[in-house]
């Protein structure tokens, strides 16, 4: 891992155009063959075309579901 590659700064509402314009103009030129892209459970993350986008790249997406993390109590990772 080589941590973020690509940011955007916008002023609003992030929505599926916004997303879609950050997936073809920031994202997808930065990655590289085999990279993954790990998003959440946010519903513009969904968007097939911004899946699309990012798979043209040579790039894989793998999706964390918000819910089972956040469902998951802190010290299940601690001492018993």
């Amino acid at each position: 891992m080589d941590g973020p590659r690509a940011l955007m700064t916008y002023e609003g509402t992030m929505n599926t155009a916004c997303m879609l314009t950050f997936t073809k103009t920031h994202l997808v030129p930065s990655l590289n063959q085999g990279d993954t892209v790990v998003m959440d459970g946010l519903s513009i993350h969904k968007n097939t075309e911004v899946g699309e986008l990012i798979e043209s790249a040579g790039a894989n997406c793998l999706s964390c579901l918000p819910t089972a993390l956040n469902s998951t109590p802190s010290n299940t990772y601690g001492p018993p």
